[in-house]
């Protein structure tokens, strides 16, 4: 029997720091290990602070998707201070979210993800590339990507102006906070926003969508691959004027059904983290971020998320393929993405 032992280290073209190795036996994945070697710690550096400091530190996390963590800690303080945002600041929130929705699924599409679909020339940064890219477009259709390529750097560059319309900057904005929005609307930055969304939206439509379609043909086999746990979680986004309704429901996705959504369920497994030792599954608002280097069979400082949504199956996540998936006494399921169904194409 062969063995051979393969690492990427670092994975790039992704935002944080990021080590796999994987085992491969008689040309079969056997088992893999995916390490977060870097220990973050934003839970240690809010401890202690005045809350109002979070929707600026947390956003931290992320120069790609700040908007989202400003949003989450905003909506923490005011659900514990018992405060309701005001209508005009529901609406700057939901606008200054959109602005970065956007700019992040363009970046992911187009400059992340798309090198393993078309190429540009043999200069920097293009080089150095795969051995052998599994590339199926034809001369003209790669063309015309790498085109779309350029294109979007501005396009991104103009969902950031988005934000700032009504955040003041991008990234990591000063517009969200604790009870609503920094900025009084007014009709000219309206009209500045509705004129760039004009413009982000004839690109999605005309450039990014059908590229989409173009390339899904090309690999058709691929949607026979990589299903992963088929388990997805969604907190609901974008908040509407009726209270309790959202343009993307809230909801649970779960061995092919769909349920609700429910916080309390949110369980964490830190068994191969590099935290000190917690009971496996246990509650999110009960964890702790402890760090523990020297602790035996740890590889990594993600913690590893849990479900607690049904028993029909019982397996947890803790960056295994195979032989490292035991079952749960608690029927947890592991999560395979935080987003809704409606984003898993991402």
């Amino acid at each position: 029997m062969s063995k051979t032992v393969i690492a990427i280290d670092p994975v790039t073209r992704l935002e944080g720091h990021l080590k796999v190795e994987v085992q491969v036996e008689d040309g079969k994945v056997a088992d893999a290990w995916i390490t977060g070697g870097m220990f973050r710690g934003f839970e240690a550096i809010l401890r202690g602070r005045n809350p109002r400091d979070a929707s600026q530190i947390v956003q931290r996390i992320c120069g790609v998707c700040p908007v989202a963590h400003a949003t989450a800690s905003s909506l923490a303080i005011e659900a514990v201070c018992g405060v309701e945002v005001p209508e005009n600041g529901r609406i700057a929130r939901n606008l200054m979210l959109a602005g970065n929705y956007l700019q992040s699924n363009i970046l992911h599409f187009y400059h992340l993800g798309g090198q393993d679909y078309f190429h540009g020339p043999d200069t920097v940064p293009f080089i150095p590339r795969y051995r052998n890219p599994d590339l199926r477009l034809s001369e003209e259709q790669n063309t015309l990507a790498m085109d779309e390529y350029i294109e979007a750097l501005e396009v991104r560059q103009v969902c950031h102006q988005l934000v700032a319309l009504f955040g003041g900057r991008m990234p990591h904005l000063q517009g969200i906070l604790g009870g609503g929005a920094a900025q009084i609307p007014d009709r000219e930055t309206i009209l500045e926003y509705a004129a760039r969304m004009k413009q982000v939206r004839k690109f999605v439509e005309n450039r990014y969508l059908p590229l989409v379609y173009t390339i899904a043909s090309r690999y058709m086999d691929m949607f026979e691959m990589a299903h992963g746990y088929k388990n997805a979680l969604c907190v609901g986004v974008f908040p509407l004027a009726k209270k309790g309704e959202q343009f993307f429901n809230a909801g649970a996705y779960i061995n092919g059904r769909d349920k609700p959504f429910d916080g309390n369920c949110i369980l964490e497994d830190v068994r191969y983290s590099w935290f000190e030792p917690a009971p496996s599954g246990t509650p999110l608002q009960k964890s702790e971020s402890n760090p523990q280097v020297d602790k035996e069979g740890a590889y990594s400082f993600i913690k590893a998320p849990l479900y607690a949504g049904s028993k029909s199956a019982r397996w947890r996540a803790c960056g295994s393929t195979t032989s490292r998936f035991r079952p749960l006494a608690n029927g947890s399921l592991p999560i395979c993405s935080a987003s809704a169904r409606r984003r898993s194409a991402r």
